[in-house]
């Protein structure tokens, strides 16, 4: 097992972006790999994964396994999937077709604000995703109920690693990290980062169900912090919105320190 350094969140672009628009947003990819040392990670989005009506409207994306041949130029490719959302059957074939163009899953449960899950849940698609990739990924979500519990649980079902929710304030990350710490120690834990540039970020955050502070932490202090926290292994980079890719590629980040100063 070999993770990498960091992880680089890089949303699937639109299904309806010309040729050259997808280049361009490639370029900014795999600049920002060069500055951060990472392996990507390509999230699948769907159109109702939040609470209540989506802020922003959904536009379809190019396939998660066609946009990841595109990115695996160079350097390790993973994705995640709502396996919640799909039956056993066609998790496998997936999973099967993945094998030849990414490095490792990462799994997805139940969708933000969904109360029943359709397809599989998160143990059983781990065990299914282990017979295909050595490294499968879970979701780590600091102060929910039971999460050292759950953690534990992937953890003896074969997850090597978690990515947790975007992070503003680390307190409740330290405290869950200390706990399992001593509880299931073998764990590799990349705490998500993302800038805020303006309020369609704080919009569509909140219908995924997380909360922006106000004022609004600094990203490089707040990187600093967390990854002094046990068991982190590195972080995960994330950029909310497509047009962010570039401004995180260039560092072209406002210093924003309220909400009331977003445009």
């Amino acid at each position: 097992m070999s993770l990498p350094e960091n992880f680089i969140t890089v949303l699937p672009p639109p299904s309806s972006w010309k040729v050259e628009e997808v280049d361009n947003y490639l370029k900014w990819a795999f600049k920002l790999r060069e500055k951060v040392k990472g392996a990507f990670l390509i999230p699948e989005v769907l159109p109702h994964a939040g609470y209540g009506e989506r802020p922003i409207p959904f536009q379809e994306k190019i396939p998660l396994l066609e946009f990841a041949s595109l990115l695996g130029k160079g350097g390790k490719v993973f994705v995640s999937r709502y396996f919640s959302t799909i039956q056993r059957e066609e998790a496998a074939r997936w999973l099967d077709d993945a094998g030849s163009s990414v490095d490792g899953v990462l799994v997805v449960g139940k969708t933000p604000g969904s109360t029943r899950a359709f397809g599989m849940d998160v143990l059983e698609a781990i065990t299914l995703a282990k017979r295909y990739f050595e490294d499968v990924g879970a979701i780590l979500i600091a102060g929910r109920p039971d999460e050292t519990v759950r953690v534990c649980r992937k953890i003896e079902t074969g997850a090597t690693f978690f990515v947790s929710q975007i992070t503003f304030d680390p307190l409740p990350l330290e405290v869950l990290l200390s706990a399992l710490e001593k509880t299931c120690p073998s764990i590799t834990v990349y705490p998500s980062v993302a800038p805020i540039v303006g309020k369609r970020e704080v919009e569509l955050l909140e219908w995924m169900g997380v909360a922006v502070p106000d004022p609004i932490p600094s990203v490089g202090k707040l990187i600093g912090r967390l990854l002094k926290l046990p068991l982190v292994g590195g972080m995960n980079y994330e950029h909310i919105l497509l047009g962010n890719l570039r401004k995180l590629a260039y560092m072209d980040i406002p210093p924003y320190n309220t909400l009331h100063d977003l445009g």
